[in-house]
């Protein structure tokens, strides 16, 4: 059940979240396509990284795979020190706006 639908403006490198998922190489990526796709899986979420490392946040993610869902997507993701952990930063025009549902 939706409660509360808010509206949020960041200014332009505001750290909005870190973006979680299984990091894969290109050759897991093509597998784990395959899958979905004989499985009907109607929603998939892949992030790449660079041409051999691509994060799959379809099971194991969290919120921040909606980030850029979205006609004028705006936010840019960095990589923390040499581990895998990437986070979500507003892009350099800012986000004009940031829709965070909260549901009972």
């Amino acid at each position: 059940m939706l409660k509360e639908c808010v509206r949020v403006c960041f200014s332009s490198g505001v750290f909005l979240m870190e973006y979680c998922g299984e990091v894969l190489d290109y050759k897991e990526f093509r597998r784990r396509s395959k899958r979905y796709a004989r499985e009907n899986q109607a929603h998939y979420y892949f992030m790449a990284l660079n041409s051999d490392e691509i994060i799959d946040a379809t099971r194991k993610g969290n919120t921040s795979r909606f980030i850029n869902h979205s006609c004028d997507p705006n936010c840019e993701t960095q990589k923390v020190g040499s581990i895998y952990r990437y986070r979500a930063y507003a892009g350099f025009r800012g986000t004009k706006a940031f829709n965070a549902r909260i549901v009972n």
